[in-house]
């Protein structure tokens, strides 16, 4: 369980951070 866990929040993470890179690319 905590192993999955982890796993959606980085990759809830990394979801994050290539949305705010897109919006500073697009700016």
């Amino acid at each position: 369980e905590t192993g999955t866990r982890t796993m959606t929040f980085t990759g809830h993470k990394d979801y994050l951070h290539c949305v705010i890179f897109r919006n500073t690319t697009n700016q």
